[in-house]
């Protein structure tokens, strides 16, 4: 081969190719997934862009979220979320890795977090015609003894 080929070669691999490909080995093990809060947490418009590891559990994720945000609470009062599309959202459990559950098909990762509903504990009863309906449960009053 002459100089003039392998010139011609090399002056073909543009510095945005160079990008990709340093992205694509950097990134090998991780996402860049951007999170933004709900408006019932934080009136704002915005994201915030984290970089997301294959150990990063749902509990970590939303940690590290507060803490950007400036936000001092427990995890386990909200709820991370995938935003696929205008019409899915994938919810994450709260032990889930995150980096293995999220959805890989749509170009961006992006995350919307909000506070869980407020639980109650629910069973279903089965009334006289067969159907089911919820009740709720209370918590049992302490019983006082007596003597």
């Amino acid at each position: 081969m002459s100089k003039s080929s392998l010139g011609s070669d090399a002056a073909d691999i543009t510095d945005e190719d160079r990008q990709r490909e340093f992205k694509a080995s950097f990134f090998k093990d991780a996402y860049i997934i951007r999170v933004r809060l709900s408006k019932s947490i934080q009136d704002t418009m915005g994201y915030k862009s984290f970089m997301l590891s294959n150990g990063d559990r749902a509990r970590t994720v939303i940690q590290r979220v507060l803490e950007k945000n400036l936000i001092e609470d427990e995890p386990s009062r909200y709820q991370l979320m995938q935003v696929v599309n205008q019409s899915k959202e994938v919810r994450i459990p709260m032990d889930a890795n995150v980096y293995y559950a999220v959805d890989t098909t749509s170009d961006q990762f992006n995350f919307l977090l909000e506070l869980r509903a407020a639980k109650l504990s629910t069973a279903t009863a089965t009334t006289g015609r067969g159907l089911r309906k919820p009740f709720f449960f209370r918590s049992p009053s302490p019983r006082t003894a007596s003597m």
